[in-house]
């Protein structure tokens, strides 16, 4: 089972994801753990060894996601990082810590490319 870490402080937004992974690649093949902000990003990544991790940059919290993967990436380079962002100005900063980014609002569709592409699962047959 792969182990994916969401960072969002929108919990309409947090839930949207949880379920589209649950669905797209089932509840069998992902475990999802759900973080409001950034501030026990690097515990809970040390604790559960998460095989990706995705973040939204600005939200209302003492450590948003920018501090979160400085931290991670202090930690170890090799996780796989997806940063989810509505301000296209943030996306040049975050590039440079070797994450994959996605403008607000997100296309599934694309998340889920680059999700198979990281954790090397397929999505479900729909059909």
């Amino acid at each position: 089972m792969k182990k994916i870490i969401i960072v969002e402080d929108d919990f309409l937004l947090q839930a949207e994801y949880v379920s589209f992974f649950k669905q797209n690649f089932g509840s069998d093949a992902v475990r999802i753990i759900s973080l409001p902000s950034a501030d026990n990003l690097l515990d809970t990544q040390i604790s559960v060894q998460a095989d990706l991790i995705i973040t939204d940059l600005v939200m209302d919290a003492d450590k948003e996601g920018m501090a979160g993967i400085m931290d991670i990436r202090g930690y170890s380079s090799d996780i796989p990082i997806i940063v989810i962002s509505g301000y296209p100005s943030y996306v040049e900063t975050a590039s440079v810590f070797n994450v994959d980014v996605l403008l607000k609002p997100v296309n599934l569709l694309h998340l889920s490319a680059l999700v198979s592409k990281h954790l090397n699962i397929t999505p479900k047959d729909r059909s």
